[in-house]
């Protein structure tokens, strides 16, 4: 039977804090590579790239998945800066422009006229890195291929990511494991939200245990081994 693919849902930006780094390193150290794959969101920035690459390096087996509209966004070429929002301060603006100018002339090719894109996946992917045309097949991808889902710090995208894998285990679309690494509280409010919608009567109780709440990467690694024992020991049972 082939390894367990766990999906990991997280940013493409660090956080605030290096302690979400430091925890989703920590996260991928645990991960003993012999037993389980890796299934990301494709590129090298921020904590999803930090959890790749510590896992590809420990000789754990990788595979991402990326919308195209998404590789300049989330892959990152050597003397880049972070992509930042509008709504950041002039200076910062003015400090990507001129480091990117570096590397891309304005018409989104190379010095040597190679297409960015191109060039970010065949350098700066980390694993095997699939190409999909829009955010619902790589969340498509993810369900299907994905053997349980763990959803670390991360912005709309991740909350996006996890809500879907959700609703659709409340449906019985599947049955996986779906775990949250709630550090230092990050999940607090979200966790809060479900127990209003049990309170007021739009959700089951029994969905509020659809959520596995670990605090830290080694809860998370107990939680999952947990998970894959009792298939393990049903799976034989039946066979």
């Amino acid at each position: 039977m082939a390894k367990p693919q766990i999906c990991i849902f997280c940013a493409s930006r660090p956080g605030s804090s290096p302690s979400y780094t430091t925890a989703v390193e920590t996260l991928a150290e645990l991960l003993p590579p012999q037993h389980y794959r890796l299934l990301y969101g494709g590129g090298n920035r921020g904590l999803m790239g930090a959890i790749a690459s510590r896992f590809s390096l420990l000789g754990g087996e990788v595979h991402g998945v990326i919308p195209r509209a998404l590789i300049k966004r989330e892959v990152k070429l050597p003397g880049e800066a972070d992509i930042r929002d509008s709504h950041d301060n002039e200076k910062g603006d003015q400090d990507n422009k001129k480091e990117t100018t570096l590397t891309a002339a304005p018409n989104g090719v190379d010095l040597d006229g190679e297409d960015l894109d191109q060039k970010r996946m065949r350098e700066e992917t980390i694993g095997c890195v699939t190409v999909v045309e829009s955010m619902h097949e790589r969340k498509e991808y993810f369900v299907e291929n994905g053997d349980a889902f763990i959803a670390l710090p991360g912005g709309l995208g991740t909350l996006d990511e996890l809500v879907e894998v959700i609703t659709w285990r409340q449906l019985a679309i599947h049955s996986k494991p779906i775990i949250i690494l709630n550090l230092d509280g990050f999940y607090d409010n979200l966790l809060r939200l479900v127990d209003v919608f049990v309170e007021t009567g739009f959700v089951d109780e029994e969905t509020r245990g659809i959520v596995i709440e670990a605090k830290t990467p080694e809860e998370v690694v107990e939680r999952l081994g947990e998970f894959f024992k009792v298939e393990k020991a049903a799976r034989e049972l039946w066979n």
